[in-house]
């Protein structure tokens, strides 16, 4: 039988072990604090992180809801509507801005609008860019993740990532420890909170008052350089095959609407030069059931200041919001 004596000297290594392990885990807990308070120092602040899951959350918002009101399009259309105020107008609606960035809307549009659970209001951001055949599938991989890998386990993961982005600052991408140490070998100094930021309903902000003006009017200049031209043929045969799934949406009571947002003037002046309004829009108009909402025809809506020449200010949302919506009513389509 063991005595007292060894039994005591076995139990000594336990407790250096768990005493050692304690010690590490409030260290590792400082330093995250440490890394938390520096982030917030600079000026960092809690925010989410966009992603296809957090996009599958808010499809869910409006999936099955009657009179629901889903905002489409590209990150001029994240930029543009104040969602808080569209649920505060409508607060018997339920409201989900789906827009994607750097993307182009014709896969949302259609899952929407053919899917039997929505009979809602669409209400979609058309540039020149929108129906052009390189990027008109452009966010289907959203509309595929939604449809198959869109699950109990990826919104429970989901569901823990967007609490801990509401939390902590350092998970912003621009505070992460790769980021970090590549701005310090770039600038040798810290990095600094971006002029954009996404909310929890997934509008972008964009407070242009942190940015260069002279790269904005580079940004600007430079467009010209980027901008594709597709025949109007071709660009109105790519919106046509949208028809059949607004078609259907009508049929359910639902409504799609098209808007054109505001664009700078430089930038607007060469649109209208190598996409004719006549050949374009006002021919899509001709050609569509869905309603029809340009910025030059909105009084107020040409005034909104555009400082990038696609995006406008966190500052002007919330009267673009108003302006486009009084419209939209104007029109009936909320009827």
């Amino acid at each position: 039988m063991p005595s007292s004596t060894s039994s005591s000297s076995d139990r000594l290594p336990r407790k250096h072990v768990i005493s050692a392990a304690l010690g590490a885990v409030v260290v590792f807990v400082l330093l995250l604090g440490a890394y938390e308070l520096t982030a917030r120092l600079c000026g960092f602040t809690p925010g989410i992180n966009d992603s296809m899951a957090n996009w599958s959350a808010h499809r869910d918002r409006v999936a099955d809801k009657p009179g629901a009101i889903a905002f489409v399009g590209t990150s001029r259309m994240t930029a543009a509507i104040d969602v808080p105020l569209v649920r505060e107008r409508y607060p018997d609606r339920a409201v989900a801005q789906l827009a994607i960035d750097a993307t182009q809307p014709a896969s949302v549009l259609r899952d929407l609008a053919e899917d039997p659970a929505f009979t809602g209001v669409i209400i979609c951001s058309v540039s020149p860019a929108a129906f052009k055949e390189e990027t008109l599938w452009s966010q289907e991989p959203w509309v595929v993740y939604y449809e198959h890998r869109w699950s109990i386990s990826e919104m429970i993961s989901y569901r823990v990532g967007y609490e801990l982005d509401r939390c902590l600052a350092t998970r912003q991408p621009s505070w992460s420890f790769i980021s970090m140490i590549s701005t310090l070998a770039k600038t040798r100094t810290l990095p600094t909170p971006s002029h954009r930021f996404i909310t929890e309903d997934r509008s972008r902000c964009l407070d242009f008052s942190k940015v260069d003006q002279d790269k904005l009017r580079e940004t600007i200049a430079g467009r010209r350089d980027t901008l594709e031209i597709t025949p109007p043929e071709q660009w109105l045969a790519n919106a046509a095959l949208m028809e059949p799934g607004i078609e259907q949406l009508m049929e359910r009571g639902g409504r799609v609407v098209y808007v054109r947002l505001p664009v700078a003037h430089e930038p607007y002046e060469y649109d209208r030069e190598v996409y004719p309004r006549a050949q374009y829009w006002d021919a899509l108009a001709e050609a569509t059931s869905a309603t029809m909402i340009h910025f030059e025809d909105v009084a107020g809506m040409n005034q909104i200041p555009v400082p990038d020449g696609s995006h406008i200010d966190m500052r002007s949302q919330a009267e673009l919001t108003r302006l486009l919506m009084d419209e939209v009513e104007r029109l009936g389509v909320l009827d």
